[in-house]
């Protein structure tokens, strides 16, 4: 399948239409558009406030949980969901998020985030 670029932020009915399965035109010359089909039976959802990524040579690794228990500097978190991408698609993802977050703090004001230690590295784990 080849790689497709596609059209900058879209907007909320854009986004509608997407989720419906219906093609975005192409916003510039030399653009393709995007079509989301719907799947074909129930997708999982997954609520996350602890992700954790790593990167390997060729992967991005993000693992979603819950935090369940924060006791004397031991956060406990249940994992809920792994997803692995190449590497460039990550760094898409990470982009695209970015204008994302830009364009709702443009029309909502900053998002705070709270101040303090980075995160935590995990401990080696098993696979």
């Amino acid at each position: 399948m080849p790689r497709r670029q596609l059209a900058g932020p879209q907007g909320a009915a854009s986004a509608r239409a997407a989720a419906r399965g219906a093609a975005r035109p192409p916003a510039e010359p030399g653009q393709t558009s995007l079509q989301m089909l719907p799947p074909s039976g129930e997708r999982p959802t997954f609520y996350t406030n602890n992700t954790q990524v790593r990167l390997s040579l060729v992967d991005a690794v993000l693992d979603l949980g819950i935090v369940e228990s924060v006791q004397s500097g031991k956060v406990t978190v249940r994992q809920t969901a792994r997803v692995i991408m190449a590497i460039p698609h990550a760094k898409r993802l990470a982009q695209a998020l970015s204008r994302q977050l830009q364009d709702y703090e443009a029309q909502h004001g900053a998002i705070p985030v709270a101040e303090g230690p980075a995160a935590p590295r995990l401990a080696a784990q098993a696979e």
